[in-house]
Parts: C-alpha cells; structure tokens; sequence
C-alpha cells in the first residue's frame, strides 16, 4: 500500500492550496499600545484600534479610567478607580437580582460609560462563527461581603445579546472566577454575603494573579479569555484557572451575527479601589470548513482515483 506521502509535491501543494482558502478574517483588534498614558478624557486617549473601532456609552463625560504607561512596549486599559466607568450599589442587601445591560437601574445607580468595541458584522451561523479574546485583569482587591466584576457581552448587529460573562475579581485565586449566563437567563443574583457569588454557571474558578491598584503599571500576568460562537453554541476558554463541568453553552438569543462588545465594570459594596484591566482585545472570523476542506479532500480522492493510489 503506498502512502499519502507518495503522491507529488504539486498533489500535497495543490491539496493545501485548496483548504487554505478557508481563512480566519479579522474583525476587531486593539492593543491600546498607541494610546496617551494617564487619564483617559476623551475616546483618542485609547489610541486607534487596528480594524474596528471603540466608542463609550455617554462622550459627555469627563473620565474615562487611565492608559498606563509603556511596560516592555506594552500598554493596557484600566477603568481604574474612576466612579465614572462601573456601576456601584450601595448598601447591605442581599439576594439582589439585576443585569448589567443599558436601562437596568441598579438599586438606583446605573453607570453610563461603558466601553464598545464596534466591528462589522459577522455571522455565527451555518457552519461559519467569531472567536473572542482579550486579556483581563483586576484593579484593586476584594473583600469579604462585597464584590466585583467585568461584565462582557456579545451583541448583535440589532442590538440582540449573543453571549454574557461575568468575570469575578478577588484579592486570592480562590475569588478569581468565570461565569456564564445560560441562554434564556434574565437576571443574576448577587449574595453579598458570599463574596458576591452569582447564579449561572461557574466556567473557571482558581484563575491564577492578575492583580494591580497603580494606573500606571499593567499587572504582568494577564488572564487569556477564550470565547467562541457558532451556530447556536457558545464554548469558553481560560489560560489559566481550573475549568468547570460545563464550558459550551446555548446562545443567549436568536441573533445570527455579532457586531459588538460592550464591557461594564460592576462594584457591590466595594466602595473606590475597583475596576479592572483590559487589553489585546481581538475578534476574529471563523470559516466555514466544509467548502475548502471537502473540496480538496474531493479533490484528493479523484486525484488518488486515476493514480490507482490506496488510502
């Protein structure tokens, strides 16, 4: 039986020809390493992503959380310790369900700056999807009986949520976690009480330090986050940390296409010394497989056919 290494070069450079025509494209990408350190007071401060583009939610306001200074080249965004950027509820309350999305009032305080990143739209359905990722971190420490947390969501070109996560921040591995909101979820409940665990389900827990309280100065181990969409299902995925039973969920609604991430810091009790930390934010396409892979597998085969070739 001869092998597939014994067809000809111009078979194997004709075969990968054929299944590199399904690209991955990008869609957003933003690193923030060409933005003006310090105080971030208007959207050039964040500098210029290199596909796509970022808006906040209200342009009259007058900070915006900082760009910390070049580490190694590196820059990161913070939403710092600025009252501005994160929704804060006050008080002792327990069990208190809400959503982090626009309109939702929050024990009567409701952030108007969070932060876009806007991309062409791009769908997440017959066989093709989006990848996101970006690195997070922590500004400032948790502690016991308060909480806090990025919130990120995925949102369509009508406005349609596709995904949401909560990502948890604490002062010790063990208050470093990831949640996901299943599909049909209309609220989270919070519990003061237990370090602001929320329902939903638990993704990754014990993420490894990502902690720095100096706008200035990016924590160095940034957290990777991973999350994908395609045809109805969301998987998601950790650079670190210890993964949950259950990493893919249902989409949160019927949206064919992703367009948008909104992230909005969240503070529970905290009082200042909260926010967090974001950079090298990208979305990147996911090509359909079957038209490049199966032609040139059809291809291949034909190919292998005439030559009288055995698999």
């Amino acid at each position: 039986m001869r092998s597939f290494h014994s067809l000809s070069a111009l078979s194997v450079i004709s075969f990968a020809a054929l299944v590199s025509g399904a690209h991955a494209a990008l869609v957003f990408s933003a690193n923030f390493d060409d933005g003006t350190s310090g105080v971030v007071d208007d959207l050039t401060d964040l500098g210029t992503p290199a596909v796509g583009s970022f808006a906040f939610e209200n342009t009259g306001t007058s900070t915006y959380g900082d760009i910390s200074n070049a580490s190694s080249g590196n820059k990161a965004f913070t939403s710092g310790n600025d009252a501005n950027t994160r929704i804060t509820i006050n008080g002792a309350t327990n069990n208190v369900p809400f959503e982090a999305s626009p309109g939702t009032n929050f024990l009567g305080t409701d952030a108007d700056n969070r932060l876009y990143a806007n991309f062409a739209a791009s769908s997440i359905t017959g066989g093709v999807g989006a990848t996101v990722q970006f690195d997070v971190g922590s500004y400032g420490t948790q502690n016991l009986g308060v909480f806090k947390a990025l919130v990120v969501r995925g949102l369509s070109s009508t406005g349609d949520e596709v995904f949401e996560t909560w990502i948890s921040f604490g002062s010790s591995t063990a208050t470093r976690r990831i949640y996901a909101r299943e599909a049909g979820d209309t609220t989270y409940t919070r519990f003061s009480n237990t370090n602001g665990v929320p329902a939903g389900s638990l993704v990754y827990s014990s993420i490894a330090g990502w902690n720095s309280t100096d706008p200035t100065s990016a924590p160095g181990n940034l957290n990777t986050v991973t999350i994908g969409i395609q045809d109805g299902l969301v998987t998601y995925g950790s650079e670190s940390g210890t993964a949950g039973s259950t990493l893919v969920f249902g989409q949160n609604s019927a949206a064919t296409d992703i367009a948008q991430l909104e992230f909005t810091s969240v503070n529970y009790n905290q009082g200042g010394n909260s926010g967090y930390w974001l950079d090298n934010v990208t979305v990147e396409t996911i090509p359909e497989p079957s038209a490049a892979l199966l032609g040139g597998l059809g291809a291949l085969a034909l190919l292998r056919r005439r030559r009288g070739v055995a698999w």
